[in-house]
């Protein structure tokens, strides 16, 4: 039986693989069949959304950073609102977020 802290800690590690990977032009390695995984998955999910959708651009000051919140929390909400939790959606918001993260370190980097 896996512990709630444990399946935290599993948890907030993939996450976190995985932004650092895409936060730093995916040239992280790793040998975890699990990151490798997760990574793998998340970046079709990007491709797939990028050839489906118009890009997105995130412009971003000071005075709008609780739009991106509130904007971030409405994906959310939109994936998950009907109480059906897959890892396609999780895995899907987990991608969508570390697009926000670059578009916003982009952002700053211009500033």
């Amino acid at each position: 039986m896996c512990s709630s802290d444990s399946s935290t800690t599993t948890t907030r590690s993939i996450v976190t693989d995985y932004f650092n990977w895409r936060l730093t032009n995916k040239t992280a390695t790793t040998t975890n069949r699990l990151y490798m995984i997760i990574r793998s998955i998340a970046s079709d999910c990007e491709t797939k959304y990028y050839s489906q959708q118009p890009p997105f651009y995130f412009r971003v000051s000071s005075s709008s950073l609780i739009d991106v919140q509130n904007n971030h929390y409405e994906i959310a909400k939109e994936l998950f609102d009907d109480g059906t939790i897959t890892w396609s959606r999780i895995i899907t918001f987990i991608s969508f977020s570390a697009i926000l993260a670059e578009c916003l370190m982009n952002q700053q980097q211009l500033n």
